[in-house]
């Protein structure tokens, strides 16, 4: 296990339980980038009201939403954060969830190139950021794996970056140079194929809705999978245990392949099966490139156990059938989160 990180002088507001080597953290002052997405939406009224958060925003019009939860806005772009810094109170924790908008389609080297600058320019302004506030920051990678038959990736395996992934390279650079310099507190997240009602899965769900299912390749490529709920869950189990130096998979209990969870998503969606429609792997790397092809036909198996035995997580939906169930229910009653 990792150590366990404190202020040298800590605020007396906070309050800490010591129990099982584990230290817990009341009240900290939580900087969330990325906190009006998908994950950290639900994050943070998840966090409230045990912490005081702050979440960066370039639109106003959340950022007056936000406030009517007691949660304080910074007006400003990731790309200007180390500048605006200086217009925020100390903070306890950072929780970097930030994704740039990817296009949609076919994407080339170039496109990647681009994706992959803008992302290393807005870590660089996230450490900048931390430095500042002298505190500890949780990345959010991903699970980025070629698993074969039998295989089962862990926190021990290197990200093997592939695809639209490639994009990411940058992280895997920065997180051996903070952790060589040991100045800046680091925790690592690894999560699944992120899915539930909102964020970029409701598209998937309005295409089903609409009664069109696509297969690519020949389905059997198995993805990690985790409903977003549980992910949120996962964050609150670091929020409160700071285990600094480790990192994270959160996925449910089977990686099942992309046939079995269309086909369940189709099946809840409308009450009965249905045949897919089957795209060969080269007709859509002609489509939509190889990036993408590559993504979308990954192959990767994962383990949860370290999450579960240090963190006390576990996922509520164990199975992505308990998952997609919730999932279709939420959506057709509307519930697609804060934002």
């Amino acid at each position: 296990m990792g150590q366990y990180w404190l202020k040298e002088f800590y605020p007396v507001h906070k309050c800490l339980r010591i129990s099982h080597r584990l230290i817990y953290i009341y009240f900290m002052k939580i900087f969330v980038i990325g906190g009006t997405g998908f994950v950290g939406s639900r994050l943070i009224t998840r966090l409230l009201p045990e912490h005081a958060i702050t979440v960066l925003t370039r639109d106003k019009d959340r950022a007056e939403k936000l406030g009517k939860i007691n949660v304080h806005s910074l007006i400003g772009d990731l790309s200007e954060l180390g500048n605006l810094s200086g217009k925020v109170e100390d903070q306890d924790l950072v929780i970097y969830l930030a994704m740039p908008a990817v296009k949609m389609g076919r994407n080339s080297l170039r496109d990647i190139r681009i994706l992959t600058k803008l992302i290393k320019d807005y870590l660089l302004n996230t450490v900048k950021f931390v430095r500042k506030h002298q505190c500890p920051v949780v990345f959010t990678l991903g699970t980025s794996y070629r698993t074969k038959s039998g295989e089962i990736a862990d926190e021990t395996w290197p990200i093997q970056r592939f695809g639209m992934t490639l994009a990411g390279s940058y992280f895997d650079e920065l997180i051996l140079e903070l952790e060589d310099e040991g100045k800046i507190p680091v925790i690592q997240v690894l999560p699944g194929q992120i899915y539930g009602p909102g964020g970029l899965f409701k598209k998937v769900l309005k295409m089903v809705e609409k009664k069109l299912f696509l297969i690519f390749g020949n389905g059997e490529n198995r993805i990690p999978r985790i409903h977003v709920n549980d992910l949120v869950g996962g964050y609150t189990h670091i929020v409160n245990q700071l285990p600094i130096g480790e990192r994270f998979i959160f996925a449910d209990d089977y990686s099942c392949t992309t046939f079995e969870f269309g086909s369940y998503l189709y099946e809840q969606m409308h009450g009965k099966p249905k045949e897919p429609i089957r795209i060969p792997g080269g007709i859509l790397r002609l489509i939509l490139g190889k990036y993408v092809a590559e993504t979308m036909m990954m192959d990767c198996r994962v383990s949860n156990k370290k999450a579960k035995e240090i963190l006390g997580w576990s996922p509520r939906y164990s199975t992505y059938k308990e998952g997609l169930k919730a999932t279709v229910a939420e959506y057709r009653k509307g519930n697609l989160g804060f934002f």
